[in-house]
C-alpha cells in the first residue's frame, strides 16, 4: 500500500513537472540580470528618504489615539501639495488619493476633509505640478462636502475656505473619499476593489484594513485578504496604506491579530506611531522597511486649530546647559534617582536600579502592572521609551519572562 502511494505521488509530481501551462508560468515568472523591469517608482518622500511605492502594501500601526489619522491627512494633503510637514511628493504631476474609511463616523471623516486636509493643501507651498483628474471624464468630485439637509447655514459650520488668500481652490478632483463604516464586512472588500477601478488612485488609505475581516485571528482569511490587496496593488500601480492598531498590551507592540500578522510580513515599510504625554506630542517611526532606511523620527503637535505641526524632538540623550541631575530631572520630568550623567552631557536612565526597585519583595508582576509601577517610580510618560528599557532589561539578563496565555510575566532574574 505504501509502495503503491509513492509512486502515485511521484506519477502526479512528474506530470506537473511537464504540464505546459506550468511550465509556461515558471518562464514568465523567472528572474534574470537582463530581464527587462519597470523601475520602482515612490510616491512620496519622508525626509527626503522615498517611501510607498507603487505596487506594494504600507502598514501604519500605533495604539489607539497614536495620531494615525493625522498621519493620514499628510499623506493624503502630500498627494497634491508639494509638501506637508516633512512628507514631500516625487511626482510632478499630483497623486489621485482614494481615503476607504471603515472606523469614524460619516460626520468624522467630513470633518477631517473639511477642516484638516483642506488647509492643509490650501496653505501649503506651491504645487509641484497642475490638476490632473482620476477619471477620463471626470465633471465633479467623488467627494461629498455638500452638508446634509438639515445641516446649519455654512457660515455657522466650523468650516474653512475651500480656497486660500491667492484664490486657490482645493483640488477636490484629487481625492475620492468613501465611508463604510456601516457596511457589512462582506461587503467592504468587494466594494475597495471596486473603488480603485473606478477612481484609479495613485495612492490608497485603507483606514483600516482589520473592518475587511469578520475575525481578526482567523488565519486564513487574514491570508486570502492580505493576498488580493498585494494583487490589486501590483495590478493597478498603485500603494495601498493599511492602517491597522497595535495589540493592546502596552508591552506588545506588534500588529494586532492574523491580519497584522500577514501585513508584517508582507508590507514593504511598517511605520508606528506613537503619542507621548504630557506633552501631547505624536511621533512616527520606521519600524521595518525592505530598501530604504529612515533614521529620523517625525515629531508634531497639534494646534488649537487641529491642525499637526512638526517639532524638534523631546530631548532625551543630550542636554547641552549645566549638566546635573536636578536639571536633567526638570527638563525632562523624571526622577533624579534613576538619571546617571555622563561625562560631555549625555545621560541615561538607571535601568538596572529601576526594575530591581520596580520587582523587590514583589515575586513577578504581569506587564502591565510591571509596566505602571516603574512609569510611576520614575515619573515616565512615554509608553515607547518604557518598552525600551524593557528590552534593554531582558537583554542584560535582569529580568526573566515566561509566558502565560495572553500575558507577559516577570521577575527578577537571580544575581551570578
Amino acid at each position: 500500500m505504501i509502495e503503491s502511494s509513492a509512486k502515485l505521488i511521484a506519477e502526479e509530481l512528474a506530470k506537473a513537472g511537464t504540464d505546459p501551462e506550468l511550465i509556461g508560468k515558471l518562464k514568465k515568472d523567472r528572474i534574470t540580470i537582463d530581464k527587462e523591469l519597470p523601475e520602482m517608482e515612490f510616491l512620496l518622500k519622508l525626509f527626503d528618504v522615498p517611501i510607498c511605492p507603487r505596487g506594494e502594501l504600507v502598514a501604519f500601526t500605533g495604539k489607539a489615539k497614536s495620531g494615525k489619522t493625522f498621519v493620514m491627512s499628510m499623506l493624503m494633503a502630500a498627494g497634491s501639495a508639494a509638501e506637508a510637514l516633512a512628507f514631500r511628493r516625487t511626482t510632478f504631476e499630483p497623486l489621485q488619493v482614494l481615503w476607504f474609511d471603515t472606523e469614524q463616523s460619516d460626520q468624522s471623516t467630513q470633518d477631517i476633509l473639511r477642516n484638516r486636509l483642506i488647509p492643509m493643501v490650501i496653505s501649503s507651498p506651491p504645487k509641484l505640478g497642475g490638476a490632473r483628474g482620476g477619471l477620463k471624464e471626470r465633471t465633479d468630485s467623488l467627494v461629498q462636502t455638500t452638508p446634509p439637509a438639515g445641516t446649519p447655514p455654512r457660515s455657522a459650520l466650523p468650516l474653512c475656505s475651500a480656497k486660500n488668500s491667492g484664490g486657490e481652490r482645493f483640488p477636490e478632483s484629487m481625492y475620492d473619499i468613501f465611508n463604510v463604516r456601516t457596511e457589512s464586512w462582506q461587503e467592504r472588500l468587494p466594494l475597495l476593489l471596486a473603488a480603485i477601478d473606478m477612481c484609479r488612485p495613485d495612492l490608497v488609505i485603507l483606514d483600516g484594513v482589520r473592518d475587511l475581516v469578520d475575525d481578526i485571528n482567523n488565519g486564513q482569511l487574514a491570508h486570502d485578504v492580505t493576498e488580493r490587496l498585494m494583487r490589486v496593488a501590483q495590478q493597478a500601480r498603485c500603494c495601498i496604506v493599511c492602517v491597522i492598531h497595535q495589540n493592546k498590551a502596552a508591552e506588545d507592540r506588534t500588529l494586532r491579530g492574523s491580519i497584522g500578522t500577514e501585513l508584517t510580513n508582507k508590507a514593504f515599510e511598517v511605520y508606528e506611531c506613537e503619542k507621548m504625554m504630557p506633552s501631547r506630542t505624536f511621533v512616527l517611526t520606521q519600524k521595518l522597511t525592505r530598501k530604504y532606511d529612515i533614521t529620523d523620527s517625525l515629531y508634531f503637535t497639534v494646534d488649537d486649530r487641529g491642525l499637526p505641526h512638526q517639532v524638534g524632538a523631546p530631548m532625551t540623550g543630550e542636554v547641552k546647559t549645566v549638566v546635573t541631575v536636578d536639571v536633567i530631572a526638570r527638563q525632562t520630568g523624571l526622577k533624579a534617582k534613576y538619571l546617571v550623567v555622563h561625562e560631555g552631557g549625555s545621560w541615561e536612565v538607571n535601568y538596572q536600579q529601576l526594575f530591581r526597585d520596580a520587582l523587590v519583595g514583589r515575586g513577578e508582576l504581569c506587564g502591565g502592572e510591571l509596566r505602571d509601577r516603574v512609569m510611576g517610580l520614575c515619573g515616565m510618560k512615554s509608553a515607547f521609551q518604557y518598552s525600551e528599557l524593557l528590552e534593554k532589561a531582558k537583554a542584560d539578563g535582569i529580568l526573566c519572562m515566561r509566558k502565560a496565555g495572553k500575558r507577559h510575566y516577570y521577575w527578577l532574574a537571580a544575581p551570578d
